[in-house]
């Protein structure tokens, strides 16, 4: 559930560089030259190595290699959002919105370090616009507007929010928002199955819940990560199939030192 493709963006970025006006093969090469120098210098502990070609007339490829043993929900992450958070960082860069808008397409390949191939995601001008779309109707233009995050990391959560909701029927949830709010907490909207709301509504069983949550990995690099721009909790709230709150579970500071 938890996902943490921010070690991930944190590395992307440092992909926004400045690009001449060209023409669009001419660009083509500058923006593949620059992802290919960037990727000479990443340091990071989940992002090993960073490539890039041109593979046809419009079309550039991105190969990404990350950390071997890749856990199985870091790769839904990034079939689920590559789309969104990838391809607006590729907007972001200049030149990358005028090679989209006249028909490339940038393939991010993801591998692991040893070679193995984990996914791909075309993203493509038309994907964008579906997205952004999507987004306003469900409103996660309006994600963490009231937060003290930075620009770039507000939008960031913004294009995950156009992925979501994010099912899992094995769990019995799904993922419907994750917002910072006006307290700077970083807040999970997760609507659960009447099954599962039974067990959230048993106090013992919210403590072992918990429990679990402190104990996730993942959740920690999220709470490292948010904690560098002032925020002091993760807040998970479950509502059930009416949209009634039936728990809310928030992890401190404290909490992990616990």
């Amino acid at each position: 559930m938890m996902i943490t493709l921010k070690r991930i963006i944190g590395t992307f970025l440092m992909c926004l560089f400045v690009i001449a006006c060209k023409d669009t093969d001419a660009r083509m090469q500058d923006i593949v030259a620059h992802y290919n120098d960037a990727g000479k210098t990443i340091q990071n502990k989940m992002l090993k190595s960073m490539s890039a070609k041109i593979t046809g007339k419009r079309k550039i490829d991105i190969e990404m290699r990350v950390e071997s043993n890749v856990p199985t929900e870091q790769k839904e992450a990034l079939s689920l959002f590559g789309t969104s958070v990838f391809g607006n960082l590729i907007e972001q860069t200049p030149g990358g919105q005028a090679l989209l808008e006249e028909g490339v397409i940038f393939n991010l390949v993801f591998k692991e370090a040893n070679g193995t191939f984990i996914d791909s995601v075309h993203v493509t001008h038309a994907k964008l616009k579906a997205l952004e779309q999507k987004g306003q109707q469900r409103g996660s233009e309006d994600v963490a507007t009231e937060s003290g995050l930075p620009p770039q990391l507000k939008t960031s959560l913004q294009m995950l929010n156009r992925s979501l909701p994010v099912v899992n029927e094995e769990e019995g949830t799904s993922v419907e928002r994750i917002d910072v709010n006006s307290k700077n907490e970083l807040v999970y909207t997760i609507k659960v199955t009447d099954a599962l709301k039974s067990m959230l509504t048993n106090e013992s069983d919210r403590a072992l819940l918990k429990e679990s949550l402190l104990l996730d990995p993942n959740v920690r690099n999220v709470f490292g990560t948010f904690k560098k721009f002032g925020v002091a909790v993760i807040r998970f709230e479950y509502f059930d199939q009416n949209d009634a709150k039936i728990a809310d579970i928030g992890l401190s500071e404290r909490d992990f030192r616990n």
